[in-house]
């Protein structure tokens, strides 16, 4: 049996727990392996049925392998893809079926695995798949998939022309956000005068946005209402900000090379810490981060600051809230079981999630305890997160 106890906040601003019971998180996890399959199998037909050439479908194959390989990766660890799962899990929250909307899954698939090969360019990043390829043809595929291969597999759902013409407009609109998004994001590189008002605008512009698209998707295509449209998409949001501000945590905790730190991103801890700071401290602080781009000892440094101020356990428990809040959302829904298992399960903190907040704090379970020198408000409002695993 598999349970799981998230917190999430009431419409009265109280926190209250939604359990997953062993039976919705066996139907959810069983969703995903078919699920998945599905989604692979639909994205290499339609590489197959539209390139243009042997060398265009060879170049949009070695593509996929990066989602293949991501596919094998969460099989493993037990984690999920929302690229996948969130148009898959908002359709039959809906509907009752995920069948019908596998072919957006992959078209959602494809718009992330895109995204990915932008930002692996970007960090100098070059998968072992992509040996015997120039960055130009990496580019080339990224850009070919992202503004092709949607809008195609969009055109031929089995839809009335004009839902299909609403889900183009969704997908156009929801890539202008997320482009805008990024672009705030470029924009705060390096900079020493940042607020945390404009990193979470980027936070939600260019995954927040990204995820909240995939939800619109679903819901227009399951025929959903007004409110409900934008139940999903507020759903899609808040799993998209708190899955961003993990994966900058588990960056400055974890990953051995720091991108983040190498490039002058400017991540919700780093910025929160300067904004924290005052006179020489932070002068300090500005000049140590600058030095950090190319000076290994100077990245330890940062990173040790951060964690013995505490800024990275506050971001996850930022993040936690985000969480809290998509899970009131699936509750308002009035879903269907399935999708609402599913839903829940993206709701809640997974595998690379709960290695990030190890290593922050001394218990080993996404903030089991808090560190003693949080503020009482944040001690009042804490709740426990428990993932528990016993035999039937």
């Amino acid at each position: 049996m598999f349970g799981c106890a998230v917190p999430y906040l009431t419409g009265n601003g109280q926190n209250a727990d939604v359990v997953c019971t062993g039976t919705e998180a066996a139907d959810s996890s069983r969703d995903c392996a078919t699920g998945y399959g599905r989604v692979l199998s639909s994205i290499e037909k339609i590489i197959a049925e539209i390139s243009v050439s042997p060398q265009q479908r060879a170049l949009l194959q070695t593509a996929v392998v990066g989602l293949q390989r991501s596919v094998l990766s969460t099989a493993e660890s037990g984690d999920r893809i929302p690229g996948i799962e969130l148009p898959l899990g908002v359709y039959a929250a809906i509907t009752g079926s995920d069948e019908a909307a596998v072919s957006l899954a992959a078209a959602c698939a494809l718009v992330c695995l895109s995204v990915s090969l932008f930002d692996d360019l970007a960090d100098g990043d070059r998968q072992s798949h992509w040996a015997g390829y120039s960055a130009g043809e990496i580019n080339l595929a990224a850009a070919t998939m992202l503004s092709t291969l949607p809008p195609l597999i969009l055109a031929r759902l089995d839809l009335t022309p004009l839902r299909r013409l609403r889900m183009q407009q969704i997908l156009a609109e929801g890539l202008l956000r997320i482009s805008a998004g990024q672009q705030v994001d470029l924009a705060l590189t390096g900079t020493h005068e940042v607020s945390v008002a404009e990193v979470e605008a980027a936070v939600i512009g260019k995954t927040g946005e990204r995820f909240a698209t995939y939800c619109r998707l679903a819901a227009e295509m399951a025929g959903a209402t007004p409110k409900m449209m934008a139940d999903c998409a507020a759903f899609g949001r808040e799993i998209g900000v708190a899955r961003q501000l993990i994966s900058d945590c588990h960056e400055l905790l974890i990953d051995p090379e720091c991108r983040d730190i190498t490039h002058g991103t400017r991540t919700m801890p780093i910025v929160a810490h300067i904004n924290r700071l005052s006179g020489a401290d932070r002068s300090r602080f500005l000049d140590l981060l600058d030095r950090a781009r190319t000076d290994r000892r100077a990245e330890q440094s940062v990173r040790q600051e951060l964690r013995e101020a505490d800024e990275i356990s506050r971001v996850i428990f930022r993040a936690r809230l985000h969480y809290g809040r998509a899970r009131a959302i699936v509750d308002r829904l009035g879903a269907h079981q399935s999708g609402r298992a599913r839903l829940l399960r993206l709701a809640s903190p997974g595998a690379g999630e709960i290695a990030a907040a190890g290593a922050v704090y001394r218990e080993t379970d996404f903030g089991l305890r808090l560190d003693q020198s949080r503020s009482r408000k944040e001690a009042h409002n804490r709740r426990t997160i428990c993932l528990t695993t016993s035999s039937p």
